[in-house]
């Protein structure tokens, strides 16, 4: 018989996804005006290779001064719209950019296009400075650029699948599926810290704790 309630049970409440669209629109303008964007969505019937029902080929301007903004698939075709399926392990994605003639401060803004489950996160990280940007709101922030002939990495898209917690007599069983390195805190319902640390596994079990709300 469980005997522990846990205030985080939409950790482990079941979330109907198919056929809907959770996703992020990135968009850059470059010093001169000139803008591109792209767009990377969560479909529970998409597939990481391209799928004509979900996706868009990234066509790339003739025009050097206007920049690009795209992702790849599986593949390593450049999409300017990729849809994945919900992925059942912490994930990252690279997103690219061509600049041909045009460099300096950048903005991007970012959009939430519907939103995301619960505990399922996207974060986007800019490789250039390590500064990371969550992206379960509207975000606008400037980077710089330099000119290059070839496409490079600019962006990481982080993705964090749904956490999980599961509980038996006085045990409970923490997931974090795909990631090795994370942290925990459980709390009481007073908000008294019961047991927290650094994780090194997917699973982690704490045992014998006492009747309550958690």
């Amino acid at each position: 018989m469980k005997i522990l309630t846990l205030l985080f049970v939409s950790l482990i409440g079941s979330v109907s996804i198919a056929q809907t669209n959770y996703g992020v629109k990135l968009k850059i303008t470059a010093p001169d005006g000139f803008t591109d964007e792209t767009i990377i969505r969560l479909n529970s019937d998409a597939q990481d290779a391209f799928d004509g029902a979900f996706d868009a080929w990234k066509w790339f301007t003739w025009n050097n001064d206007v920049p690009s903004i795209f992702s790849n698939t599986s593949n390593q075709e450049p999409m300017a719209i990729n849809t994945h399926d919900f992925m059942e392990a912490d994930t990252s994605m690279f997103v690219w950019m061509r600049a041909m003639n045009t460099g300096g401060v950048f903005t991007m803004e970012t959009e939430q296009l519907g939103g995301f489950p619960p505990n399922i996160k996207l974060a986007l990280r800019d490789l250039e400075n390590n500064n990371i940007y969550i992206l379960d709101q509207n975000q606008t922030f400037n980077f710089d650029v330099s000119t290059s002939p070839n496409d490079f990495q600019r962006f990481e898209l982080f993705y964090s699948a749904k956490a999980i917690a599961d509980t038996l007599e006085t045990n409970v069983v923490l997931s974090n599926l795909g990631n090795s390195d994370w942290s925990y805190v459980l709390k009481d319902n007073l908000e008294n810290t019961i047991s927290n640390g650094e994780i090194i596994y997917e699973s982690f079990e704490i045992v014998n704790l006492d009747p309550g709300t958690y």
